[in-house]
């Protein structure tokens, strides 16, 4: 025969400290809020890589993908002024973000990028060089 003790009843701390701001404590409160969620950080305050290596990793990532024919293409068919969100945006290799995150980001852009690809001729064998390059270790 047990006896369970009564619960404490649980307090939100964080919203009990609230209801004592002011209107405009409040919404300062929650634009500290806001700001602390990872996607509303301005780029100003987002972490950078400094590690030369990984600098030079990154920037050989994005040239081999400047250098392909999707992207000359890319570049020639819209120009930035009419670039929008849907478009094909290169990476910023000075943003802080895991080696996985990263190598993701470079694969959805050389995919996008794809797309500007010239058109094959009747007849024609595409060789697809990236996935040959990762069977041998090197992309």
């Amino acid at each position: 025969h047990q006896h369970q003790m009564p619960r404490a009843p649980q307090h939100d701390s964080k919203n009990e400290e609230r209801s004592k701001l002011t209107p405009k404590q409040l919404k300062e409160t929650r634009l500290d809020d806001k700001l602390r969620s990872k996607k509303n950080i301005p780029q100003a305050f987002k972490e950078e890589v400094t590690d030369p290596k990984t600098l030079a990793n990154r920037q050989k990532q994005v040239d081999f993908g400047k250098n392909t024919q999707g992207y000359s293409n890319y570049i020639k068919e819209i120009p930035k002024s009419e670039r929008t969100k849907e478009h094909p945006r290169t990476p910023d290799k000075k943003v802080a973000c895991s080696k996985r995150s990263w190598d993701g980001q470079i694969k959805k852009w050389r995919r996008e990028l794809h797309k500007f690809d010239p058109k094959k001729e009747e007849g024609e064998v595409e060789i697809d060089f990236e996935a040959e390059l990762e069977q041998l270790g090197e992309y």
